[in-house]
């Protein structure tokens, strides 16, 4: 009987452990699609701020990369914001700040943010 009772216990554990791993990778999930979307939204805000030149470089890498970004996306974003005299928030910095995934998560939602306020501006003409 103990040698059942361990198996038992192994398989809690093992049973505990794969509980953990799934609940982390949900909220691990639901924060990288919270920092998408501070993205985004920045994205969508800051168009106005973008000549017609930039946004066309912004679709044409984008379409170009598919979206698949370096460890310096991020600073070279809030260079680039800084230079139209747009800074991030202290929220979404501490987003972004998480990992090196966030940052890349809030890199695509401002990207994604850019081209969703292009074509909804130009839908409408």
């Amino acid at each position: 009987m103990s040698v059942v009772l361990e198996k038992l216990t192994i398989k809690t554990q093992n049973q505990n452990q794969l509980n953990l791993v799934e609940k982390l990778e949900t909220v691990k999930n639901a924060l990288l699609t919270r920092i998408e979307q501070a993205g985004f939204q920045l994205g969508v805000n800051s168009t106005p701020s973008l000549s017609y030149k930039e946004m066309r470089r912004i679709a044409l890498c984008e379409q170009k990369l598919n979206l698949h970004l370096d460890g310096d996306a991020f600073d070279s974003l809030v260079t680039f914001l800084e230079s139209h005299s747009i800074s991030l928030e202290k929220e979404q910095l501490e987003l972004a700040s998480v990992s090196a995934t966030s940052q890349e998560s809030f890199v695509n939602g401002w990207i994604e943010g850019v081209l969703f306020a292009v074509w909804n501006g130009m839908t409408g003409r």
